[in-house]
């Protein structure tokens, strides 16, 4: 766990993933050929890559603590990027957990565009 607050930050072994994939883009736009500017751009990137995910999902636990019913559980950093885990509690009182559920939008079930209690069992 990286961080408690607001919510815990969980980096998991697989953010080497995206982490490589923004160093490499960085590097490879960087139009630098010294092994110094391609070291720094791969760190540029690798770790403001990171960063910007990780504030991409507390933009997400921001709006979700806004929503009646939902509470954000915690921020992961994975392979495939980051996720904001969140715990929704539907009108009907079943509760669903984890990311994803009504394609990952709790405002389309607060809206209504989304059946209420129509996600996973």
């Amino acid at each position: 766990m990286l961080v408690r607050w607001p919510v815990p930050i969980v980096v998991s072994s697989g953010a080497l993933v995206p982490l490589g994939v923004f160093a490499l883009m960085f590097v490879a736009f960087s139009g630098g050929s010294k092994p110094s500017v391609l070291a720094a751009a791969a760190l540029l990137g690798g770790v403001g890559g990171i960063v910007s995910l990780i504030v991409h999902e507390l933009g997400h636990v921001s709006v979700a603590r806004k929503l009646s019913g939902v509470t954000p559980e915690k921020v992961s950093v994975m392979c495939l990027g980051a996720a904001a885990h969140l715990d929704v509690l539907p009108v009907l009182g079943r509760r669903q957990r984890g990311a994803g559920q009504h394609g990952g939008d709790p405002a389309a079930v607060k809206s209504g565009s989304v059946p209420r209690g129509g996600g996973a069992p």
